[in-house]
């Protein structure tokens, strides 16, 4: 796509390295204005912490969030054992930080090597999509964010590079391979990718015979077989096959029932609502309609690489998710829009203007979006920092006993007393009852199963699990922006007049020790001591 010549091993360490400043520096100023705005440092989600709360369990020989209890909180097989490093001490908080700086490193150089080769030359149009492309697919953002998406996104660019070699030379590199293998062990989406390789070897004429189809049965075996070992693993500790918070991701969105059969179609339509998955919709509606039209005519590698484009995407409309500081789709975008960049840059490469214009657009496009979910990430930290860590400090410095939450992640983290999650991450029985359309008070004997007479939830989400003698002792309230978060205000409720005269009490200690921007409200209700 240019007349300088092509790039060699020399030289590839510039693309490298200006793609490694590009998410660096985006990465430091969403650091440095989130540490800024919460005034300490702190995540953007507080689902960080159900995983290192996790990752505590697994070192004293449990799995879950509960000493004694098994349960599958966190939607990703490998992400919890790699946080086991630190359990207990101070350093613990800081590892998913670290983890996602090292996956936000190898996915700008992935990107690098990836975008490198498919312009071979160094054109100006080759440094654009360069620097775009990390920041419009919102690396940075991602692993900020703390959770195991910035690895994933990591596996997925490793697919990338292995494809494109593969297209080139016919060899299944140790890239692909590793990436086709982590992907899923690190999310369950992942499969999509990897099974979208198996289909590239089939669509590609190296795919047949039988050492095509030696290669198809060994990445599918690669890509299926760690993941299945792990369901078993769930189910030799009596729990579902799937973890409990992949179910509930792929409730209904709006009615959050569970997914079924009869209401799939309502599950994949409410995804609309979100502007990433109509822009996915039109990519691949189109990447269909040029697959088809011209499926005999087109050489097997176009083939290819537009299959494996309407394959793992519509997998990913059909049982993935969207939004939440957009951690679930970029995954998916970052392969459809990779792949998108192969097919231009071979197609057109004779028409450097026409493959820079089709290039450039999406990217663009992506970047617009997610720069306005990133205004929402620096608050995110505040809110963080002012509504689950005051809350996880009432039940550690105060109350000390076992406590019920709809938003589980700090209250868990560090916590030797028993925490109920009325949401169901952590708990089969309440993800059931709450997906079953339950009477009002549906909660009230899960507490008292578990000896829990305190529960702090958001009222709007479970406001028929709360019990017709629960005793509302007041709200903790943040103001300012809410990034993120589901509510400004909890609830504190406890089950009991006399529960909740001894909650007053602790309370009111509270109240005096929380910081500004944050206050508990006392209830009417209360009962005063």
């Amino acid at each position: 796509m240019s007349a300088e010549a092509p790039i060699n091993s020399a030289n590839r360490s510039l693309p490298a390295v200006i793609s490694l400043i590009a998410v660096l520096l985006v990465w430091g100023l969403f650091q440095a204005v989130s540490w800024y705005i919460a005034g300490q440092f702190e995540y953007p989600l507080d689902d960080v912490y159900i995983h290192l709360a996790v990752a505590e369990q697994i070192v004293a020989g449990g799995y879950g969030v509960n000493a004694g209890e098994y349960s599958s909180a966190a939607s990703s097989p490998l992400y919890p054992f790699l946080l086991t490093p630190f359990a207990g001490g101070t350093m613990h908080r800081f590892l998913p930080a670290i983890i996602n700086l090292g996956a936000l490193i190898a996915s700008a150089l992935l990107w690098a090597r990836f975008v490198t080769r498919c312009f071979q030359v160094p054109g100006w149009q080759m440094w654009v999509v360069l620097i775009l492309g990390p920041i419009g697919l919102n690396f940075a953002g991602v692993a900020w964010a703390g959770m195991e998406h910035a690895l994933h996104v990591a596996a997925t660019l490793a697919v990338l590079c292995g494809i494109q070699t593969y297209l080139q030379t016919g060899q299944l590199t140790w890239l692909l391979l590793s990436g086709v293998l982590f992907g899923p062990l690190l999310r369950f989406e992942g499969l999509a990718v990897s099974l979208a390789v198996a289909l590239v070897i089939v669509l590609t004429s190296s795919g047949k015979g039988k050492r095509g189809m030696s290669r198809v049965a060994g990445i599918i075996c690669l890509g299926i077989i760690p993941v299945s070992l792990f369901c078993v693993f769930l189910m030799q500790l009596g729990l579902s096959a799937l973890p409990n918070s992949v179910q509930a991701k792929l409730a209904n969105a709006s009615s959050h029932d569970a997914l079924t059969t009869s209401n799939l179609v309502e599950v994949i339509s409410s995804k609309f609502d979100r502007f990433p998955a109509v822009v996915l919709f039109s990519v691949l509606l189109v990447a269909m309609m040029i697959f088809l039209w011209n499926f005999r005519s087109m050489p097997p590698k176009f083939r290819a690489i537009l299959g494996a484009m309407v394959f793992a995407g519509a997998g990913h409309l059909a049982l993935g998710q969207f939004g939440w500081l957009n951690r679930y789709e970029i995954y998916i975008m970052t392969f459809v829009v990779g792949l998108f960049i192969l097919f231009v840059t071979e197609k057109y490469a004779a028409r450097p203007a026409i493959a820079f214009f089709l290039i450039v657009s999406p990217l663009l496009a992506s970047g617009y979006y997610y720069s306005l979910t990133n205004q929402l990430l620096a608050f995110s930290s505040r809110v963080v920092a002012m509504q689950q860590k005051q809350m996880a400090r009432f039940v550690d410095e105060f109350y000390q006993n076992p406590v019920a939450v709809n938003d589980l992640g700090y209250v868990s983290w560090q916590n030797p007393h028993y925490v109920l999650d009325l949401w169901g991450l952590a708990s089969a029985q309440a993800l059931s009852i709450r997906q079953s359309n339950p009477a009002a008070g549906w909660a009230v004997p899960l507490l008292a199963d578990n000896s829990v007479e305190l529960a702090m939830l958001y009222k709007d989400w479970l406001h028929n699990a709360v019990g017709p003698d629960w005793v509302e002792l007041g709200d903790l309230v943040i103001d300012g922006p809410l990034g993120v978060v589901g509510n400004a205000n909890v609830t504190f409720y406890a089950t009991t007049e006399e529960a909740a005269v001894r909650l007053h009490v602790m309370l009111s200690d509270y109240a005096r020790t929380l910081p500004d921007g944050v206050e508990f409200r006392f209830s009417q209700q209360s009962e005063q001591p």
